[in-house]
């Protein structure tokens, strides 16, 4: 019977966990240990780059939906530790050739091993005795993080993570990213992205989609609308009148609180986005702690807000 294994390769930014060893076991559900493992060092308390392994699936399908949901798991760790894990999508790593697979399986001692390239991300891949190799060809600061705390955590974050939709898993992506960024002003847009994809405009609750109704009544029938194009343009603009704007949907999204601050942040992102510019007064830097804190706190009551008990 054909055994699949899955395997999920990322990054972290400045993090790293307080286990000496090469290899950290965590007890998943239905019996399953997954395997961390450190990839560009010795020991986990050493590496950025890291390996999680999971063996022991009869199905396919059932090994993809469990590593989406061990992604979501990794991506939520990164917001309640507020540090950044970068788990891509499926990314090689930079390999070898199938001719130079065939060679080494020339070698007595790799004539039953099957070879794959390395890649970055969720893999599912058909196990074997002995198992397959994975080769790539590749080329460090930090901050150290108890390892039973974080298998707690991992835990804790692998059973909250059952029922995140899509959109939640974009913007928990998207806080992750965040910590990749070098460049502050991409960490600002990228924070304030994680919010948008969470804010859905609500229809107007007031009498303002009756106006705009009227208002597309006569563009409909105005003759300096000739051209098809233009009046459907015109039109679809129209519409989107009759519902909140995304700076609004997300100022309910985060609740009074926080809506005065993320209106300030919001208005500099658009500026950003359409000029190119920064208001002369805004310092990026010094407002990044605020917007990262704000954003981690705001998906982890998404996450807890659909998660069953």
């Amino acid at each position: 019977m054909t055994s699949y294994a899955l395997r999920i390769k990322f990054q972290s930014d400045v993090f790293s966990i307080s286990h000496d060893e090469k290899v950290l076991e965590i007890l998943m559900p239905g019996g399953k240990v997954a395997q961390l493992k450190a990839f560009d060092a010795e020991k986990l308390s050493e590496a950025h780059h890291l390996l999680m392994k999971v063996r022991g699936f009869e199905d396919e399908v059932v090994a993809l939906a469990f590593g989406a949901r061990i992604k979501n798991a990794i991506h939520y760790c990164g917001v309640k530790l507020k540090t950044g894990f970068n788990v891509p999508a499926a990314a090689p790593m930079g390999g070898i050739s199938d001719y130079a697979k065939n060679l080494l399986k020339l070698k007595a001692e790799y004539a039953h091993i099957t070879f794959r390239n390395d890649m970055y991300g969720l893999l599912v891949y058909e196990d074997s005795d002995p198992e397959p190799v994975f080769v790539s060809v590749t080329g460090k600061i930090g901050a150290k993080y108890d390892k039973n705390a974080f298998i707690e955590l991992f835990q804790e974050s692998f059973d909250l993570v059952q029922q995140v939709s899509d959109v939640q898993g974009l913007s928990l992506e998207m806080y992750n990213l965040s910590h990749m960024e070098a460049s502050p002003r991409a960490k600002f847009l990228t924070l304030v992205t994680a919010v948008e994809c969470l804010a859905r405009p609500r229809r107007l609750q007031n009498d303002i989609p009756l106006f705009v109704d009227r208002l597309i009544a006569i563009a409909k029938n105005d003759k300096a609308l000739n051209d098809e194009r233009d009046r459907e343009a015109f039109l679809s603009r129209l519409r989107f009148l009759k519902d909140e704007s995304i700076a609004q949907a997300c100022e309910r999204l985060l609740g009074n609180t926080c809506a005065v601050q993320f209106k300030k942040w919001y208005k500099v992102r658009c500026k950003m986005v359409h000029t190119g510019e920064t208001p002369g007064s805004f310092s990026i830097e010094s407002e990044l702690a605020d917007l990262d804190a704000m954003v981690s706190e705001m998906l982890v009551k998404a996450i807890g807000r659909v998660s069953p008990p």
